[in-house]
């Protein structure tokens, strides 16, 4: 592992000393960062500001490069190289889309107790692989419009009043 001890530690206080604000809550040093499977350097000049990763996609989703470079940092395990491509970073703005519209639907279908027990017994039905009885009741919750099939999979909904 390369920039082992004080190494961090003289940066962060350097950070700190120079802007009298805290640098980070969490520091989190990866073995290595690549970028396009080249090693980050300051020397090969192939550092990529975070305010120039909205360059990378459309403006459209612009707004969603921070968080997505956030999720992609978290998800790779710490004591191993990063490489950061444009296709990991699509890729992490993707999944982070995902579980958000998972959120969501989460929230939305919290303290609805019916929908809460249909899930439930349709669950217990697929794990003991009683198909008929799950695609069952899948049926009736689409027919009562709790469940949609779209292009990124089921959307279960909570009947509104």
């Amino acid at each position: 592992m390369d920039l082992v001890f004080p190494h961090h530690q003289n940066e962060i206080a350097r950070s700190e000393g120079a802007t009298g604000q805290t640098l980070s809550r969490y520091w989190m040093p990866y073995e290595f960062i690549n970028i396009e499977s080249v090693k980050l350097s300051k020397s090969l000049g192939n550092q990529l500001p975070l305010r120039d990763l909205a360059g990378l996609v459309d403006d459209a989703r612009s707004e969603e490069v921070v968080p997505g470079f956030r999720y992609f940092v978290v998800t790779n395990h710490y004591r191993t190289t990063l490489n950061f491509t444009e296709e990991a970073l699509e890729g992490a703005i993707r999944a982070r889309r995902r579980l958000n519209r998972l959120h969501r639907r989460l929230r939305s279908t919290a303290g609805d107790a019916e929908l809460g027990r249909l899930v439930k017994e349709r669950e217990a039905a697929r794990r003991a692989r009683d198909w008929d009885r799950a695609d069952a009741l899948r049926a009736d919750l689409e027919a009562a419009g709790v469940v949609t099939d779209t292009p990124d999979g089921p959307l279960w909904t909570r009947k509104r009043p």
